[in-house]
């Protein structure tokens, strides 16, 4: 990633304008997205949901916060409640909240300006961060970065395991074609 690229990822994230030589060093010094990960930038969410209740809308207030200045309130009650119900009643799948609780939330934050921001790692967790909405397609066109929008559930998820050696693989859902392991085990995909 060139350097100009990391600035401009740099200003669409926090939506300012960082001053070229204050940030040279570390730039030329340090992997972007480790510099991100350290300073808590993205969250990262288990695929199966919170530990307790409220953790992504506390994380999302305090981000916008502190990077933005502002104070906002996000309203989760009312999606905690729906995940209640239907975890109750058996409508719920494992791993269906954090989607519901994402589109809640990203609903809410489009009304105040701003929007959440997915980097698909190749794991079975969500990575994400909430950005000003006037910046999130320009984030999306970066070819720097791959960024989506909030996953919309209509894939499962598929990991599959090594036998041989441990190693994890994550194909596309539909995709049924064998795979070769760096171990040289072939992996029948059904």
């Amino acid at each position: 990633m060139q350097k100009a690229d990391k600035v401009e990822l740099l200003n669409l994230l926090l939506n300012t304008e960082i001053v070229e030589p204050y940030y040279s060093a570390f730039l030329l010094a340090e992997d972007l997205i480790d510099f991100l990960f350290r300073n808590n930038f993205f969250m990262r969410l288990d695929w199966s949901g919170e530990d307790e209740d409220g953790e992504v809308i506390r994380f999302l207030q305090a981000y916008i916060a502190k990077n933005f200045n502002e104070t906002i309130e996000l309203k989760g009650e009312d999606v905690y409640k729906e995940i209640e119900e239907k975890c109750y009643y058996g409508t719920l799948k494992r791993g269906d909240a954090p989607l519901i609780l994402f589109e809640e939330l990203d609903k809410q934050l489009i009304q105040k300006g701003y929007q959440l921001l997915f980097l698909p790692t190749g794991t079975d967790e969500y990575t994400f961060t909430v950005v000003k909405q006037k910046n999130f397609n320009k984030l999306l066109q970066l070819k720097t970065v791959e960024f989506e929008g909030y996953p919309k559930g209509n894939d499962d998820l598929q990991v599959i395991e090594c036998l041989k050696c441990g190693a994890l693989y994550f194909p596309e859902s539909g995709d049924n074609q064998d795979i070769t392991c760096d171990c040289g085990n072939v992996i029948k995909v059904i």
